[in-house]
């Protein structure tokens, strides 16, 4: 018999050994009305497929959340437009934005502070709130959430759901390259 010692670890040796003694005849005899005991592998099996059941009923569940893509945005696709990709985009972020956002942050963005445990919610409307957070910074919120204010995502949405959530989130600010408006006491320049 050759040697395996640097072929096989001491796991696979066990199981290996485990698998050739199932061969050899029992010395007992078995109850035939009783179930023989599962092996490793079996019990193994069992598990990942009761995983991989578990994961498809969830796929089949957030696919029925998900818009599904009509034929203008397939045509757009291989056009290579981003158009009506970003139309989509935007489509799937707002709904994704009153599915999951809006009983805490409120239609307009603005926080609705009875549902949030913070004295300051963010006002995703403000400038200032846009300017301080890079998309990472809200697509890493949104997907790892902020201690106890704020719950993780990363199991409800994919990285792509989550950036066309961020997209939408942007939208809620002021639009790009407006100045906010001055006060009086702004305007007023000093004169020497």
């Amino acid at each position: 018999m050759p040697a395996f010692r640097n072929k096989l670890n001491q796991v696979q040796a066990k199981e290996l050994i485990t698998f050739i003694r199932d061969f050899a005849p029992s010395r007992e005899k078995k109850d035939a009305t009783s179930p023989a005991p599962m092996s490793n592998f079996e019990i193994q099996f069992d598990k990942l497929q009761k995983e991989f059941d578990d994961l498809q009923r969830q796929l089949r569940e957030l696919t029925k959340e998900e818009p599904r893509a009509d034929s203008r945005t397939a045509r757009a696709t291989r056009r290579g437009s981003n158009e009506e990709t970003s139309d989509s985009s935007t489509e799937t972020g707002a709904k994704l934005y009153r599915n999951h956002c809006q009983r805490c942050h409120g239609p307009d963005g603005k926080g609705v502070v009875a549902k949030l445990d913070v004295r300051d919610p963010p006002d995703f409307s403000r400038r200032d709130w846009h300017e301080d957070r890079s998309d990472a910074r809200l697509l890493a919120s949104i997907l790892d959430g902020k201690g106890s204010s704020m719950p993780a995502y990363r199991e409800y949405l994919t990285e792509d759901a989550a950036r066309a959530l961020v997209k939408y989130i942007r939208g809620l600010g002021p639009p790009p390259g407006t100045r906010p408006a001055r006060s009086p006491a702004q305007g007023k320049e000093k004169r020497p």
